[in-house]
């Protein structure tokens, strides 16, 4: 399975922890019992040690549960959170997919998706958040071995060159992509969306997505 959101490859030049935000002003008091929490999509990939990319199930599933638990934590005023069925979860993972492919202040220009239009108005809700997250993480143990040949590279440069040139290279551990974008069943619309990107960061453990989410949303609930 391909990365859906391998596009973001161009932005690769951002730094270990960025952000970027569309905001049409709207907020959280105009939402209060009109938002839902649709189900959070996650798509989680495993590097192997010859760096090839398998889609995990089990890690998708792990991020997704913890971003659907911990969002009611951040302060955004979610009344239920609505399901999605497994079209409707390729729908909206292509959907925000697309958004990210472009500049950040054309988030408010894109139709939102019939399907997801359609639901939040059948579950009585005018607003929907809806979360997703991209990543891909390294087994810790080929980790620590290219780190070592990484340091050992650069050691024997050192010493071959006389202290001329020194070449170290590291593996990253861990990459994370998460999103943010309040769905307006009214207009058909996205009237807040938010993206940030990490290094090093683990999107299966509780702390690591608690501390992306609470960056992703703070600028939507403070």
């Amino acid at each position: 399975m391909k990365r859906i959101i391998i596009v973001l490859v161009a932005v690769a030049a951002l730094s270990s922890c960025a952000t970027s935000r569309f905001y049409s002003g709207f907020t959280p008091e105009a939402s209060v019992n009109e938002m839902a929490l649709l189900q959070p999509v996650s798509r989680q990939f495993f590097l192997d040690g010859k760096n090839n990319e398998f889609y995990s199930d089990s890690l998708s599933v792990v991020s997704e549960q913890l971003m659907e638990a911990l969002t009611p934590a951040m302060g955004v005023p979610v009344n239920c959170v609505i399901p999605l069925d497994s079209l409707q979860r390729e729908e909206a993972a292509a959907f925000m997919a697309y958004v990210a492919a472009h500049d950040k202040r054309q988030a408010g220009e894109f139709t939102i998706p019939g399907a997801l239009d359609n639901l939040l108005e059948e579950s009585g809700y005018r607003y929907g958040l809806l979360l997703f997250a991209d990543g891909v993480s390294r087994d810790v143990g080929d980790y620590i071995g290219k780190a070592a040949f990484g340091l050992g590279l650069g050691i024997l440069t050192t010493i071959l060159t006389m202290g001329l040139v020194s070449v170290y290279t590291y593996p990253t551990p861990a990459v994370s992509f998460m999103y943010a974008a309040v769905l307006d069943s009214q207009t058909d619309r996205i009237v807040f969306y938010n993206l940030r990107e990490y290094e090093d960061l683990n999107t299966t453990s509780e702390k690591s997505v608690r501390r992306q989410l609470s960056r992703l949303l703070r600028d939507f609930t403070n």
